[in-house]
């Protein structure tokens, strides 16, 4: 803390003489051969760029020619007639599961797994990106950051380049994107713009803000673009008025093989970015957001090893809640109050279902036997784990001998045949 303060004692003097009374332009000005960047613009985007490679020496975004040949089809398809534009900006998936997107003062955006994983077709995920790419070409993001009155904002990045940066920090990484209400209407409409411009269905972004609202991961996630500044309620308002004074792509028009191809895309690169987030959440304890994610797959007419793959992953969070009461009573309590103190009646509640949980998570793992998924062998030991601890000895032994059956070569082999045979003798 004594370092924080330090660094703002340094830093709040350089950013309150940052209000300049130049105007920033769109970014499109910032690439004309006269165009000449000030100090405070300057040292901003170098410190988003610094930002940018320590996002990539951690490993903190992806790096699969697949998504980036993904990403650039998606960003050619918005910026067709924007050449300049197009080669300027830059996009990025991170592995945070959070449901977000944001932009550096630099141009580069970011989209999170979490989203991803929320967002079904490539239509509404273009939206998104088409909305994030509003935000570049306005440049908000240096605007809300060399404002003067954002002068903790520009001492923050700094703080994350000082103190370095790793998953938990690109949420704090998002509050650079905490416009105001004019620039989120203002990127909402040149948004809806790009989108019909390339051939999209111009109320996909009004889809995109419709699922999020929905979204219990979003309730009270203060720094995501999705938030309440303005509501979804008035965002869906304005956007409804403005696609009423535009010609809708017709639903029933063929899309053009350009867009099948990209759906088919995205489609490949968000399956195992599914898995990545589902497990980030197990691993983080977040059993009911991973439960929602769970069952809004259901709803995308899953393939019967989808649907298998969805049941596993149901008996991992509904014994996790079996296993941890209290923890899944805290995560219960931030959906439905956006309180981080456990809710009593919440943990009653929970508490009192435990054997639910158990028999559920029982069932869940028997209906990931039904395809040849790779995670169905690993069921099979953990219904062992569920039956013992209901006191099914039989049924445990039953269980745990078909994993090493199925397993042969499975490394924890010997604690399995100790649990047996101490069940066996019991």
């Amino acid at each position: 803390m004594r370092h924080l303060t330090l660094l703002l004692f340094f830093l709040l003097p350089l950013f309150s003489g940052c209000t300049s009374t130049r105007s920033i332009g769109d970014l499109e000005d910032t690439l004309q051969e006269d165009y000449k960047a000030y100090d405070e613009e300057l040292w901003v985007i170098d410190k988003s760029n610094e930002l940018h490679a320590e996002l990539q020496s951690k490993g903190l975004l992806y790096a699969d020619e697949r998504y980036d040949k993904y990403i650039n089809n998606v960003k050619t398809s918005l910026l067709s007639n924007k050449p300049l534009l197009a080669d300027t900006i830059q996009i990025y998936f991170t592995r945070a599961a959070e449901v977000n997107a944001f932009a550096l003062p630099n141009g580069n955006i970011y989209i999170n797994s979490g989203l991803i994983a929320a967002i079904p077709t490539n239509e509404e995920l273009a939206s998104i990106i088409a909305h994030e790419i509003a935000h570049v070409h306005k440049r908000h993001s240096l605007k809300q950051v060399i404002s003067q009155k954002n002068t903790l904002i520009g001492a923050h990045v700094a703080d994350l380049m000082l103190f370095g940066i790793g998953l938990p920090y690109l949420g704090a990484m998002a509050s650079i994107t905490s416009f105001s209400r004019e620039q989120e209407t203002q990127a909402d409409t040149y948004s809806l713009e790009l989108i019909d411009d390339s051939g999209y269905r111009v109320d996909s972004l009004m889809s995109a803000f419709k699922r999020m609202k929905d979204n219990p991961a979003l309730k009270h996630v203060k720094h995501s673009v999705y938030s309440t500044h303005p509501s979804y309620d008035t965002r869906i308002e304005a956007l409804s008025e403005e696609i009423a004074n535009r010609k809708k792509t017709d639903p029933d028009v063929i899309v053009n093989q350009e867009f099948h191809n990209l759906d088919q895309q995205y489609r490949a690169i968000r399956e195992p970015i599914i898995i990545d987030v589902i497990e980030s959440q197990l691993r983080e304890r977040h059993f009911f957001l991973a439960l929602y994610l769970l069952a809004s797959l259901k709803a995308e007419n899953p393939s019967d090893e989808e649907k298998a793959l969805i049941s596993y992953y149901e008996g991992e969070a509904y014994r996790g809640i079996y296993q941890h009461p209290e923890t899944a009573a805290k995560e219960k309590t931030w959906i439905d109050t956006g309180k981080t103190r456990v809710n009593q009646d919440i943990l009653r509640t929970i508490n009192q279902d435990r054997h639910i949980y158990l028999t559920s998570a029982l069932d869940s793992y028997k209906l990931s036997r039904s395809s040849p998924i790779k995670q169905s062998v690993k069921a099979l030991k953990k219904i062992g784990e569920l039956f013992e601890k209901k006191g099914q000895a039989n049924d445990a032994i039953e269980y745990y001998k078909s994993y090493l059956d199925a397993a042969p070569e499975a490394l924890d082999r010997i604690q399995v045949q100790i649990k047996i045979s101490r069940l066996e003798n019991h």
